[in-house]
């Protein structure tokens, strides 16, 4: 048996030099053009991580605001089911309950337990408007304390709640805004002094009720 070779063109060993050669002389990126890029994919990840920093900030506004309007609905329900009187104390970060002592005509803070003082996990400072009177605290000083119409039965004494919660099932009328301590949006816990209190992102937009 016989094989036939054929001659092998001229002009074909020049293109298969040309097809082997041709990646090894691809231009590769430059040190400026590499540099670019890891600066563009930086700047996208930090804008990712400030954008999830803010994020879990504002959960956290709002998880304290839906909390404290909880805990004043519990307490009201307390109030109305032992048919006491129950007392909100705030502070610049943080709020109490206090129950009203009948017989000794005193108010007493509660230590532990779910109505416990609460420091609020957000960063933010709170606002209390009762029927007219606005304050933002800095201090431990309460504002139902400067009014003189809020209750008469603890003349004698200093310091009273900032919102009181009647056995009756009626409260103060209040507002509690939780503002944050950087360019964020606020969250208000409040009630009309009948229905319990109700927390919801503020919009400045819209006129107070």
């Amino acid at each position: 048996m016989r094989f036939l070779v054929g001659r092998v063109s001229p002009t074909f060993v020049p293109l298969i030099n040309k097809m082997c050669y041709s990646e090894s002389k691809t231009k590769g990126f430059s040190l400026i053009e590499l540099l670019i890029v890891v600066f563009i994919m930086g700047l996208l990840a930090s804008i990712v991580v400030v954008g999830g920093l803010g994020s879990e900030r504002n959960s956290l506004v709002k998880a304290d605001a839906q909390r404290l309007a909880l805990a004043l609905k519990l307490v009201r329900r307390e109030s109305l089911a032992n048919n006491e009187t129950w007392g909100l104390f705030v502070s610049e970060s943080s709020y109490a309950f206090a129950l009203y002592d009948d017989e000794r005509m005193a108010w007493y803070e509660i230590e532990s337990g779910e109505f416990g003082p609460n420091e609020l996990k957000a960063d933010v400072y709170l606002r209390v408007t009762l029927e007219g009177f606005e304050t933002e605290y800095s201090d431990n000083t309460s504002a139902a304390g400067q009014e003189s119409n809020v209750s008469n039965t603890n003349a004698t004494q200093v310091n009273v709640p900032d919102i009181f919660i009647y056995a009756s099932g009626e409260q103060t009328p209040f507002e509690i805004e939780l503002i944050p301590n950087w360019d964020g949006k606020s969250w208000i816990v409040r009630s009309d002094g009948i229905g319990d209190a109700r927390a919801h992102l503020l919009d400045r937009s819209v006129p107070n009720l």
